[in-house]
């Protein structure tokens, strides 16, 4: 109903008389686009890079009336990226009005970094794969506090992050909530990133 609203009003009294009146009413959009996004984590791939998940943050779009366009400072990342990065999201919808909000974006991946030896990675098991509640992972020596366990989609979009507690060599992960398919286990010791696929099935 934006624009202008033909409005008809009638009013009768106790005698039974009525009286019309016709109005125009004009309808004002002054709200502007809500995003809902949480600060979020994006793996590089082999090559270095990632792209924005878009999908993802279009999901948190609203808006009270009409449909919502957005503008990125930034569509993708590489190795200068590791890290935290700000990332502004500008919303605009059809009557002008405008939202600005940024979310930290941070960067993981192997770039310039130690990798474990084939022979030390061979020995690396994730177990069993393809799983469909729990995933047990295995390493040659043990994860120590502080040790990280994340999992991405194919994208490069954290998914779940878990960190170590005490010293251990066998991990659990409780992948029950994730959607069937393909997803990449990634282990971070100190300076070290290892990545090995799974399915969900």
């Amino acid at each position: 109903d934006l624009g202008e609203n033909e409005v008809e009003y009638t009013v009768t009294d106790e005698s039974g008389n009525t009286a019309t009146l016709a109005v125009t009413v004009h309808v004002h959009d002054k709200v502007a686009p809500v995003l809902d996004v949480q600060d979020f984590t994006l793996l590089l791939d082999q090559d270095g890079k990632v792209n924005l998940p878009v999908d993802m943050i279009q999901n948190g779009f609203s808006d009270n009336c009409s449909s919502v366009i957005a503008a990125y400072s930034k569509t993708s990342f590489i190795c200068e990226d590791l890290g935290e990065n700000s990332l502004t999201i500008t919303l605009s919808d059809d009557a002008g009005n405008v939202s600005e909000t940024t979310v930290i974006v941070t960067i993981e991946g192997d770039c310039g970094e130690e990798v474990l030896s084939v022979e030390r990675e061979n020995q690396f098991h994730i177990f069993p794969n393809p799983a469909s509640q729990q995933l047990t992972l295995d390493t040659p020596s043990p994860l120590l506090e502080k040790d990280e366990i994340m999992v991405f989609d194919m994208s490069g979009q954290l998914l779940m992050k878990t960190v170590i507690y005490r010293d251990t060599y066998l991990s659990n992960l409780d992948i029950s909530e994730l959607q069937t398919g393909l997803y990449l286990l990634v282990v971070k010791k100190s300076n070290q990133l290892i990545q090995k696929p799974f399915i969900k099935k």
